[in-house]
Order: structure tokens, then C-alpha cells, then sequence
């Protein structure tokens, strides 16, 4: 029986060449003031420049997002949800 707080999540295994993994962790929000990491939030802004970085890179074949959210705020994320479609 597992505990609260007791499952680790594995490391993603190496993604295959031409793969860019685009890590999502924390709650999403529109904007965070630079209190990304420190607070666990992570900004629409941020994962729409990962997105756009690993679109303009021409080795880059296909784009994983590797989501581990609990959700977060909804302004912003249909804004997202174009960019990523």
C-alpha cells in the first residue's frame, strides 16, 4: 500500500532524436511574476516560448509535452491550446 507522498514519479526516459520534450510541471497560470520555479506555478508565456523554440529548431521532428498539472488558472489556456494545435 502506498503512503501519502510516498510515489516518486520516474525520470522520462530519453526521448528518441528529433523529440523535443517540453516539460509542464506545477499549476498553470497567465502570468507569474517570476515566481515559476519557487512556487511551483508555471506561466501560458513560458510553455508558448518552450513551444515556439522547438518549432523554429529544424532538427527538431515531433514535440512531447510532458504534463504533470494539477490545472491552474483557465485565462490563457485556449490562447495556448490554438498555439499548440
Amino acid at each position: 500500500m502506498l503512503k501519502a507522498g510516498s510515489f516518486q514519479r520516474t525520470p522520462l526516459a530519453t526521448a528518441p532524436e528529433g523529440i523535443a520534450v517540453i516539460p509542464i510541471h506545477g499549476s498553470l497560470v497567465k502570468r507569474s511574476l517570476g515566481l515559476e520555479a519557487a512556487s511551483g506555478l508555471m506561466s501560458y508565456g513560458e510553455i508558448a516560448a518552450m513551444l515556439d523554440s522547438a518549432l523554429s529548431d529544424p532538427q527538431v521532428s515531433g514535440i512531447l509535452l510532458d504534463i504533470d498539472s494539477p490545472g491552474g488558472e483557465a485565462s490563457g489556456s485556449f490562447e495556448l491550446a490554438r498555439r499548440v494545435r
